[in-house]
């Protein structure tokens, strides 16, 4: 297949790609079970119940493992489903299998890497079949080709703004600490 051809579905790219995907997620979410002080979001804590949440690790595990299987099954190369069987399997190794929820004590400040997963998540699950399904122009070939440069403007607007609310708002704190 040439790099500017439409994906098809029934080559195994697609799932090679959901793989890494939900592979990269779980990682993620590892840091996030490991670090809930400061990589998750106080206010979604309140919802978050430890069931859901290991099953939510347990499930995406697994279905990336069942989409590189399903890649390389339709494929017949490894190309697309050994990276997504490598980080999923690395996420098994860091302990995604067995995370156990625990209750969390409070910070002074959090990253929100929590929100920036789910957000990513629920806007791949809309937009990339209708960029998909229904491209922006015929000759377009897997995404429109900005596709990039809005994943830059995704992770700036959930990371980099968090990180430099934290930087600019500590030492306000701090120098203003003793003025109630």
């Amino acid at each position: 297949m040439s790099p500017r051809q439409r994906l098809v579905i029934g080559q195994g790219q697609i799932s090679g790609y959901i793989s890494i995907f939900l592979a990269v997620l779980a990682l993620l979410g590892i840091l996030c079970f490991h670090y809930p002080e400061k990589l998750t979001t106080p206010e979604f804590r309140e919802i978050y119940t430890k069931d859901s949440m290991e099953a939510m690790m347990i499930g995406g595990v697994i279905a990336s493992l069942f989409f590189s299987a399903l890649s390389i099954v339709l494929s017949k190369k490894l190309k697309y489903g050994w990276p997504g069987f490598a980080l999923a399997a690395l996420a098994v190794i860091l302990g995604a299998l067995s995370v156990e929820g625990r209750d969390v004590a409070k910070s002074s400040w959090h990253f929100g890497l929590d929100w920036m997963i789910l957000d990513l998540l629920l806007m791949v699950a809309i937009f990339v079949p209708l960029e998909l399904f229904f491209p922006k122009n015929d000759k377009q070939t897997k995404f429109h080709e900005e596709w990039r440069t809005d994943l830059t403007y995704f992770v700036i607007s959930h990371l980099f703004i968090q990180f430099f609310g934290i930087v600019t708002q500590k030492p306000a704190v701090l120098f203003s600490g003793g003025l109630d």
